[in-house]
């Protein structure tokens, strides 16, 4: 082959490689953009161009078309069914690192609760609850109990010893002796009273303050004998717990104490005014507070320190959980079906969500921003794309160059 023909093919091949490229890049060029000029005013040109932003709509919607099927529940159904959760799981906190940063999780999770407890609105709530648990509550049984206990154990004499002390006191007070003279002279008065009428009821009441007048009736001197018998009465039952009177008292007790355990409707009657008074005025709001201001304290202090006797129970806890959850095959059988058809449900759910998320996602961008993004992601292929046409327009062009140099030797 002579030199002059072995040009004409590469010519040949050159002018075919120039072609090739040309068209490849005015293919991609009007794919994304406005074809160049002129050929953007010629009707043939025009109308096949920008073809990326006129077929927008459609473009997503396939897109969004795709991700749904590709995202189906029964492809995911599919997929899930050759995976086992509870596996993953335990694989995944068998390490050291990974169980710490659960335990951080949860301790997050926990500060974060407390630090809602001091709300008032919560405060506010827990004071509605308590005051109607306080008034709906059976308490007349638990404290029919405890009241037995108390009284066979003797926990009660200790009060006893009180009681009378502090009744002792009180009937030695001047004021104490001078109420029981007005009460025994309001008692002769009143019997007085009681037994005459008319002239025979003037002339009692007459003698009667005429002898006290002159001294014959001494209202104090009878108070401060009625004091002394009752304090000796109260001596006597001070130091000695089997009383007649301190036994009866007792016996009393212990009845009442079966009555309310037992429910009879008189002795919880009793209780019921005590009951509703304490719900309706027992000061909470205040003693709530302050619980609830101390328990945050003590779990942020708990929480901080990871050698404190919270935090290892929740060490304990999740290293319990995950060792049972090993042991028991049915468990885990059980755990993966759950979370299984928990994750199809949410996904029947929320399907047609998967294709609003990628709609709205696509229509925050603009037209350029559209064709940047899809530019970004195949623009080496398309830069492939432009060096393939190259190529095959020289080796279409040496296809040619060769048939033409072989009619020509021939003919």
């Amino acid at each position: 082959m002579r030199f002059a023909d072995r040009h004409k093919i590469l010519k040949c091949a050159l002018e075919a490689a120039v072609v090739g490229a040309l068209a490849d890049w005015y293919a991609v060029t009007v794919l994304f953009h406005k074809a160049p000029f002129p050929f953007s005013h010629l009707p043939l040109f025009s109308t096949h161009q920008n073809l990326v932003i006129k077929n927008r709509p459609k473009i997503v919607l396939n897109i969004v078309h795709l991700a749904q099927d590709l995202l189906s529940p029964e492809a995911i159904k599919k997929h899930l069914e050759n995976l086992s959760p509870s596996e993953t799981l335990l694989k995944h906190f068998s390490e050291p690192q990974n169980q710490e940063q659960a335990l951080n999780l949860i301790r997050n999770t926990l500060s974060t609760l407390t630090e809602r407890l001091e709300d008032p609105k919560l405060a506010a709530f827990l004071e509605e609850l308590v005051r109607a648990k306080v008034e709906k509550a059976d308490v007349a049984k638990p404290i029919g109990v405890w009241m037995g206990k108390c009284i066979d154990r003797g926990d009660h004499e200790q009060l006893w010893e009180s009681l009378l002390e502090t009744i002792n006191k009180t009937l030695q007070s001047t004021e104490a002796k001078h109420e029981v003279g007005q009460l025994v002279k309001r008692a002769v008065g009143d019997w007085v009273d009681e037994k005459f009428s008319g002239l025979l009821k003037t002339i009692v009441t007459t003698g009667v303050n005429t002898a006290e007048m002159a001294g014959f009736i001494n209202y104090a001197l009878v108070a401060d004998f009625i004091t002394k018998r009752a304090n000796n009465f109260v001596a006597t039952a001070k130091s000695n717990p089997n009383n007649a009177i301190r036994m009866n008292v007792n016996d009393n007790l212990r009845k009442f104490a079966r009555d309310l355990e037992t429910g009879v409707p008189s002795a919880v009657a009793i209780l019921k005014p005590i009951q509703d008074n304490l719900a309706n005025h027992l000061e909470l709001n205040g003693l709530i507070k302050d619980l609830l201001k101390g328990f945050k304290s003590t779990i942020d202090i708990q929480l901080n320190d990871n050698s404190s006797r919270f935090m290892i129970y929740l060490k304990e806890f999740l290293a319990s959980l995950l060792n049972d959850l090993r042991a028991n095959p049915s468990k885990r059988t059980v755990f993966d079906e759950t979370l299984r058809n928990w994750i199809l449900k949410a996904i029947e759910t929320n399907h047609n969500h998967i294709g609003q998320i990628i709609t709205e996602s696509f229509n925050k961008l603009d037209d350029k921003d559209f064709v940047d993004l899809i530019e970004e992601k195949v623009g080496n292929d398309l830069q492939w794309i432009r060096l393939n046409g190259t190529i095959m327009g020289f080796l279409v062009g040496c296809l040619i160059g060769g048939i033409n140099y072989y009619l020509t030797a021939q003919f």
